[in-house]
């Protein structure tokens, strides 16, 4: 058991230099963090977090990028959404092949869950990392953002026309909608959003960070409904 009453020593940061001459716009971590996937100019690239050595790099000739994420067996894909001109895409990259194996016109967002890929934007959708078995899980959604994935759940963000849309918790594999989490705030900016999935999967926590407080929520997905909420008034408290 740990005793948090000593103090602990801490080991001085480690310091990666990326030489790049333009700016990063979107970067994620392999999920044992020996890998740094980054997109800047219009190319994405994978470094040894430990050499800082370049592994992979391959131009998708995008103007903005937007997010990256390690996807698929092995950790052996890429998935990054961007801007090519004024069309929103998502490419899922090959890193083995040095290929991009899909490319998804009009999704604005992406997230990544096991073997699929979800979608955000005017719809959300999902389908397998092969391009197969897609799914609509949300329509006219306003552009609604993929804000985390768990095992068969994904967490979106869906934007009400007055600024106070709910955050919908989503099974992948039937479309269901298990749990609608709104801040209690009413039409509060939604500023920040952790996820996390508890035990046997079922229960979810969100903290909500607003312009009026910070709120967390615990939701059981089984039953569909926030159980219990906390409100901080402090907004620039730490969540």
């Amino acid at each position: 058991m740990n005793d948090f009453t000593k103090p602990r020593v801490l080991a001085p940061p480690r310091v990666l230099l990326v030489p790049s001459a333009s700016a990063i716009q979107a970067l994620a971590f392999s999920s044992d963090g020996t890998r740094l996937a980054l997109a800047r100019g219009s190319s994405v690239a994978v470094l040894d977090v430990e050499t800082g050595i370049q592994l992979f790099e391959l131009d998708l000739g995008f103007t903005q990028a937007r997010r990256v994420l390690f996807a698929g067996p092995g950790e052996a894909r890429l998935a990054v959404s961007g801007q090519k001109g004024t069309e929103a895409v998502v490419w899922l990259v090959d890193l083995r092949e040095a290929q991009v194996a899909l490319t998804l016109p009009g999704a604005e967002d992406v997230g990544v869950a096991g073997d699929f890929l979800v979608l955000g934007g005017k719809k959300v959708r999902r389908l397998r990392l092969d391009g197969t078995d897609e799914k609509e899980l949300l329509r006219d959604s306003l552009g609604a953002s993929v804000l985390g994935t768990g095992e068969g759940v994904a967490l979106v963000l869906k934007p009400g026309k007055a600024g106070d849309g709910p955050v919908l918790a989503v099974n992948l594999e039937t479309g269901e909608r298990v749990s609608e989490l709104r801040a209690p705030s009413g039409r509060a900016e939604l500023l920040e959003l952790i996820q996390s999935l508890k035990g046997n999967r079922q229960a979810i926590i969100v903290t909500m960070r607003t312009k009026t407080g910070s709120n967390t929520v615990l939701s059981n997905l089984a039953e569909g409904g926030p159980k219990r909420q906390r409100q901080q008034g402090n907004p620039n408290a730490p969540v």
